[in-house]
């Protein structure tokens, strides 16, 4: 039985790690990252948080009592339900203030002497030498500061998720298994009837 749970704990520390490391390493994508490559880190991160939640829940409530268990899932789901939209919520916020943020940072650097800025003149050019208007390629090119202000703000929001799991991670590793609680074991429950029997006989 030990082992067993010894060996549940690993598993359960090597998907954790598993979600870390992706979720770290999609905080490093790019304009120019191959959409496989995305797509492969994705789905390893979304597998390692759905190994990695119900175990969860399962752990959570182990050591409740089976009267409690109803009320036990009902307060999981709630807390779950509620934390999940609130994080949703926080990352938006966050990759919506950040994407002004960098946007306005990347505005200010593009000036004619600047490398961004000489990037942009050559897009522009490029525009206009395949029959755009030089307002449609200005246009252009400003969408092209807006997507990468925006990428670096999703790369601020994952960066962000992984701190916290890594905090998660952590705390896991001084998770301890809790062995013998609450009710009696059968063998002892029926030791202790005959006692009373006996003591009653006599």
């Amino acid at each position: 039985m030990s082992i067993s749970l010894h060996i549940n704990h690993f598993l359960f520390l090597v998907r954790q790690i598993s979600n870390t490391y992706t979720t770290w390493r999609v905080s490093f994508v790019t304009l120019d990252t191959p959409w496989w490559s995305l797509q492969l880190l994705l789905m390893l991160r979304n597998t390692s948080l759905g190994f990695t939640v119900q175990p969860l829940s399962v752990v959570a409530q182990s050591e409740i009592s089976s009267e409690r268990q109803p009320l036990a899932s009902a307060v999981s789901t709630l807390i779950r339900s509620v934390s999940s939209s609130l994080g949703i919520a926080v990352l938006t916020s966050i990759v919506q203030t950040q994407s002004q943020v960098h946007y306005s940072h990347l505005a200010e650097q593009v000036t004619p002497g600047t490398p961004l800025g000489q990037q942009l003149l050559g897009l522009q050019a490029f525009f206009v030498s395949r029959g755009a208007s030089l307002d449609v390629a200005r246009e252009q090119a400003v969408q092209l500061v807006q997507r990468q202000g925006s990428l670096l703000a999703i790369q601020d929001a994952f960066f962000l998720s992984t701190i916290c799991l890594g905090i998660a991670l952590i705390a896991t590793l001084f998770v301890v298994e809790h062995h013998g609680s609450g009710n009696p074991a059968p063998a002892t429950t029926a030791a202790t009837d005959g006692g009373e029997k006996a003591v009653k006989t006599r």
